[in-house]
């Protein structure tokens, strides 16, 4: 009762410590407190076994609750054989609850760091309410120090994960217009190809047509008439005016 932050010490400053040796070695602090809440949290709770055998932490009497644990060991550093709240039980299985939810959410949130932040939430939340079943000093506020710094911790850890999430959401918005014009524009690009490829066939065709036309009229006499066949019908072309024109016509009709 007489001790400094307790466990929040090392929910506090553990990663505070990891982060600075993170910045140091050139590591992702975020992802580096996301790998670490679990452990962390699992630690936490295996921890609290010691306390139940213990007897550490008192709990607020409970002579009526089926569930109260009394300590009837002469050196128990509990309360000797009185009912109790097993408080360092209920965090016990806090503590393992929120493993099991960050186990299952691993890589699966939206932004680094988000893990860790949500491992603040839960247990600080979770350690304000179990702390009403422990014999603790009032601090403040009718609180105790536990039940001040779970306020201050969960608030933090609450405002930066709505933080995070509205960034991964204006992140997956841009994403997903930059992926919509992206896809439009390889489109566009596989039309305007595909147009470019028509008119080169076109300009193709219209310059084989014009050598082919343009071999059938003999250049040593301007003024002879030649007959051409086309779709089987028979036509004279006279080459003083036509010559160039219906070359030009030709391909202007084909490209």
């Amino acid at each position: 009762n007489e001790g400094g932050l307790a466990i929040f010490g090392s929910v506090v400053f553990g990663p505070l410590v990891g982060a600075i040796y993170s910045k140091r070695r050139g590591f992702s602090i975020s992802k580096l407190l996301d790998v670490g809440s679990a452990p962390l949290v699992l630690g936490m709770g295996i921890g609290r076994l010691g306390d139940i055998i213990n007897g550490e932490h008192h709990g607020s009497p409970a002579p009526d609750f089926p569930l109260s644990v009394r300590y009837t060991h002469p050196n128990t550093l509990g309360e000797f054989d009185r009912p109790v709240h097993l408080a360092v039980g209920y965090e016990m299985l806090l503590d393992f609850a929120i493993f099991a939810v960050l186990m299952r959410l691993r890589w699966k949130l939206p932004h680094d760091g988000m893990m860790f932040w949500l491992f603040g939430a839960l247990y600080s939340f979770g350690r304000f309410f179990v702390t009403f079943y422990r014999q603790d000093t009032i601090f403040a506020l009718n609180l105790t120090q536990a039940q001040v710094m779970s306020f201050l911790v969960g608030s933090a850890a609450v405002w930066v994960m709505v933080f995070q999430a509205s960034r991964a959401r204006k992140r997956a918005a841009t994403q997903s217009s930059s992926d919509a014009q992206e896809a439009t524009d390889r489109l566009a690009l596989r039309h305007t190809g595909s147009e470019a490829l028509q008119d080169r066939h076109h300009s193709r065709r219209g310059a084989r047509f014009a050598r082919s036309l343009l071999s059938h009229i003999p250049n040593n006499d301007p003024l002879e008439a030649v007959e051409m066949r086309t779709r089987g019908a028979s036509f004279k072309v006279h080459l003083d005016y036509f010559k160039f024109h219906l070359v030009q016509l030709a391909i202007q009709v084909l490209v």
